[in-house]
């Protein structure tokens, strides 16, 4: 009884902040109220119970090379394709061990040419950048602003499963950062 008691008079003294924080919270959530996606119902029905999507992807640009291990050891590849109609970034993950990926990418890209590429797909409106994001029906105009590899995008494909026939399995590896340590990423897929 009494650490419960303890534990009320704890949030007592701390009210006022959490009661700050949280209209902090409020206000900074309803000044984004208007940004703006919106999906194509048709695209909504064929993908709300999936994990992966295939497409065929543009590539408009990517890293010249992986990123190092201690950022995170993935390729980004900026691009679009006709089935997502927006813009998306996808990610192969751990790209130094898969060279037949990157390759494929770097074979295609800028070039007005598609590559076959499925992987795991999220909306994640981190890099939303201009806030309206309308999907369209088809793969719209490449991105030519000043970070080609992160257009503004709430799409991303990540990590990419498949890129032109290639299947990528790093995500099943180990991965080295910084002071030694490992970091190993798994993903499972299924379709319903």
């Amino acid at each position: 009884m009494h650490r419960f008691v303890a534990l009320e008079v704890k949030v007592k003294r701390y009210s006022g902040l959490l009661l700050c924080l949280s209209f902090a919270v409020f206000t900074a959530s309803a000044s984004r109220a208007d940004d703006i996606l919106e999906l194509n119902r048709s695209f909504i029905e064929m993908y709300k119970n999936r994990l992966t999507i295939s497409a065929q992807y543009f590539v408009d640009a990517a890293h010249k090379k992986p990123n190092p291990g201690s950022k995170d050891g993935d390729m980004h590849v900026a691009g679009r394709a006709s089935e997502i109609g927006l813009a998306t970034v996808a990610e192969i993950q751990n790209a130094k061990s898969v060279p037949a990926a990157v390759d494929a990418i770097h074979a295609v890209e800028a070039t007005g040419q598609s590559v076959a590429l499925s992987g795991v797909w999220r909306i994640w409106p981190e890099h939303g950048g201009d806030n309206s994001h309308i999907q369209q029906s088809g793969a719209g105009a490449p991105y030519e602003g000043s970070t080609p590899t992160n257009p503004p995008h709430v799409f991303e494909v990540h990590p990419i499963l498949n890129i032109g026939g290639q299947g990528n399995t790093p995500a099943h590896r180990g991965l080295r950062g910084e002071r030694g340590r490992g970091r190993v990423f798994s993903v499972r897929t299924q379709h319903l």
